[in-house]
């Protein structure tokens, strides 16, 4: 009986601790030792506006009347691994680091943002090297939109496939200054947000939904 007693508790304890961890998730590959020393790092201006651990969340108020809606990450996973053959054609001798966050509106749709390196194809930049890209994906998996934000190193390539993009050194909403602002607006008929400001530090400050409705951050609670 204590023998049974003692692997139970085990078991449960093992799982418990499983648990604490699957949400804010680390991978690491199998093929090519990751170091500093051969990992490609996400930029930090694209970390600053879409990495986000779970616990964070961000309320917005309705332009339109008084309603309240407030978004939670309630997942966020990070990848440092080679890239394979079949992704990229051939295996480059070093990493890279992409991440996936998982949003849940309370009164909207769930949605969550890849952002991934790959190497792009010739035509489509000539430089041959990687650059970073972001998606977004709905709840059953389904593509919203593709190459939402694309990088070639630190620079943000405008005048993309998806969307619009206009640089803005400061908004004020509420009482509060935001600054290193990225307004974007999208090409594509499936996004949930068909407008958006995403400030450094901060994610979305404002924006405008599929249906029509413009909202506005409020309050937030960021963890990093």
């Amino acid at each position: 009986m204590k023998k049974q007693i003692s692997l139970t508790t085990f078991l449960v304890g093992f799982l418990y601790l499983a648990s604490c961890n699957k949400q804010n998730n680390i991978h690491t590959p199998t093929r090519l030792k990751c170091e500093s020393s051969n990992t490609v790092y996400l930029p930090t201006d694209i970390r600053s506006r879409f990495y986000f651990k779970v616990g964070t969340w961000w309320a917005y108020k309705n332009l339109n009347n008084t309603e309240i809606d407030t978004v939670k990450v309630t997942r966020l996973d990070r990848y440092i691994q080679q890239p394979s053959a079949e992704q990229w054609g051939n295996v480059p001798n070093k990493c890279y680091e992409w991440i996936r966050v998982a949003y849940h509106p309370l009164k909207y749709f769930d949605y969550t943002t890849f952002v991934d390196f790959i190497r792009p194809k010739p035509a489509m930049d000539s430089t041959k090297e990687e650059y970073l890209i972001t998606d977004d994906y709905n709840y059953y998996n389904q593509i919203l939109t593709s190459y939402k934000f694309r990088y070639n190193g630190l620079n943000l390539l405008k005048g993309q496939d998806s969307g619009y993009f206009e640089i803005i050194n400061s908004m004020q909403i509420e009482s509060k200054i935001y600054t290193d602002i990225i307004k974007y607006n999208t090409r594509s008929q499936y996004d949930y947000i068909t407008e958006a400001y995403y400030a450094k530090d901060y994610g979305i400050i404002k924006m405008t939904r599929l249906d029509g409705t413009s909202w506005e951050l409020i309050n937030s609670n960021i963890i990093k």
